[in-house]
This record gives structure tokens, sequence and C-alpha cells, in this order.
């Protein structure tokens, strides 16, 4: 029988890429505006999610204990992010996306 170990899971995204998986730790207050700006500091708090969750998985570790920590990446999920920001193009472009993003049930049941 397996034995269970304690789990840190981290929702993460492949939105880090977009920024070179570099946190910018100058502005972690979360201070930019919506817009190009807001989704470039989207993408640092993902790299900082993968980097902190790196982190801990490496402190235990090397702590000896057999907790794991780990990055969930549910892959493009259609939810209303964004859609605030441009809602005309929301409209328009929500129901091209729908044929390629998962529904939230199905990616939270993954």
């Amino acid at each position: 029988a397996l034995a269970l170990a304690a789990r840190v899971v981290v929702t993460g995204s492949d939105a880090g890429g977009f920024v070179g998986w570099q946190p910018e730790l100058a502005s972690m207050n979360g201070e930019a505006p919506m817009g190009p700006a807001g989704f470039r500091q989207y993408c640092r708090t993902k790299a900082l999610c993968h980097a902190l969750t790196a982190a801990l998985s490496d402190q235990l570790e090397s702590a000896g204990s057999d907790a794991v920590a780990c990055v969930w990446h549910p892959g493009a999920v259609d939810s209303q992010m964004g859609d605030q920001l441009a809602p005309g193009l929301a409209r328009l472009g929500k129901p091209i996306l729908r044929l390629c993003f998962r529904p939230p049930l199905t990616a939270a049941a993954i």
C-alpha cells in the first residue's frame, strides 16, 4: 500500500515563459495596470509561483521530508479573465477561443 505524503500544489501557467521565467523582484506589489503591462505582471506572477515552488521542493528534499511540492498547470481554461479589459473583443474572441479552451470543471478535474 502506498503511504500518503503531504503535498503542496500550486496552480501555475505556461505564461511565465513570456517573461523568460524571470520574476521582476522590483515590482512585487502587482501595481501594473490592465492591458499589456497587466499581462506581463500576470506572467511574472506565474514565473514567481514556479520559482517559489521549486525552492520549496528543494528545501523539503534537503530536509529529508517525504512531502512533495509541485506546480499544476490546467492548460487554457475558459474563464472570465480579461473580459472586463476589452468587452467587445471578449464578445468576439471568446466563442473562437472556447473551441480550444477547457471548461473550468474539466480543468479542475485534471
